[in-house]
């Protein structure tokens, strides 16, 4: 039996082929599976005559969606018969590693990265920008131009890390250290529905806030979000501090579980103020992790 251990994000191809004697491998299938889950192990044949070949996983804890744990694999169409003397089965397992790539914002990230942080705010950092545009000016172009060019905010361009994969742009997120003591507002000056969130970061003093993370929707469910996940942490321990914060919306059952099942525990609620345009309800929570 051949083991081999994968990652939480191993992609590989395999194929089957008969061999008789005196012949060379014939009737290839090829199957690209991708696992989602944090550990596997997969045991296949050396050899053997079999009517069909089998692959098999032995796998336990997959985070971020159930995945049939014994066999993930289906082939098209019928598999060959066997037929005649000595015939061998061979697998032939060729491993691509699904692993984002890291690197720091640069400015020419700017449109993406607005897009992102709008992703995650869920509209509202739009709506915010939208009330301070000038006359025929995008929302969107106010907002890229904070990111690119204003450095006295903390959604300037370098404080953002970007994950690619294949050269392409999947996600990105950015965060800091929350001040402590945190700084007075004056929220006669600030817009009622960014109230709760601001409460909220003051609650979140002396962490490293993971401010929005996002991946775009072409590159959602393949298990990248526990890799950009894991870099903030990274990063935020690289800052000096053990603890990592976010706030997420009780209304996003999605993100809320990812958390959760991450180890990030609530800490305090603030009900939610919704802007107009947004139909979202419940409360924001704050979440926090001890990194170790």
């Amino acid at each position: 039996m051949q083991k081999h251990r994968l990652a939480a994000t191993d992609v590989f191809s395999w194929c089957h082929t008969y061999v008789g004697q005196g012949e060379t491998p014939n009737n290839d299938t090829h199957l690209n599976i991708r696992l989602n889950g944090s550990r596997a192990e997969y045991r296949t044949p050396a050899s053997g005559i079999l009517n069909k070949p089998t692959l098999e996983f032995s796998a336990n804890n997959f985070p971020y969606r159930a995945l049939e744990p014994h066999l993930i694999a289906h082939a098209p169409g019928s598999w060959p018969r066997i037929t005649g003397p000595r015939r061998v089965y061979y697998i032939r397992v060729r491993f691509m590693n699904n692993s984002l790539q890291f690197r720091s914002a640069t400015e020419d990230d700017s449109t993406e990265l607005a897009l992102i942080l709008d992703v995650a705010g869920r509209g509202l950092p739009a709506w915010g920008w939208s009330q301070i545009t000038k006359q025929g000016q995008s929302c969107l172009e106010l907002g890229r131009e904070q990111i690119r060019t204003d450095t006295s905010r903390s959604l300037h361009f370098e404080n953002w890390h970007v994950a690619e994969f294949q050269n392409k742009f999947v996600g990105a997120f950015y965060g800091f250290s929350v001040e402590d003591p945190y700084p007075e507002i004056d929220f006669d000056t600030v817009p009622e529905c960014f109230h709760p969130i601001l409460e909220l970061e003051k609650v979140a003093s002396g962490c490293w806030l993971l401010q929005a993370m996002a991946i775009f929707p072409e590159h959602r469910g393949k298990g990248f979000a526990g890799q950009l996940l894991s870099k903030a942490e990274s990063v935020a321990k690289a800052s000096g501090t053990n603890r990592i914060a976010l706030q997420v919306e009780e209304v996003n059952k999605v993100a809320f579980g990812f958390y959760q099942k991450n180890g990030y525990v609530e800490v305090d609620r603030r009900p939610y103020i919704p802007f107009p345009g947004s139909d979202d309800s419940g409360d924001y929570v704050l979440k926090c992790k001890v990194l170790t």
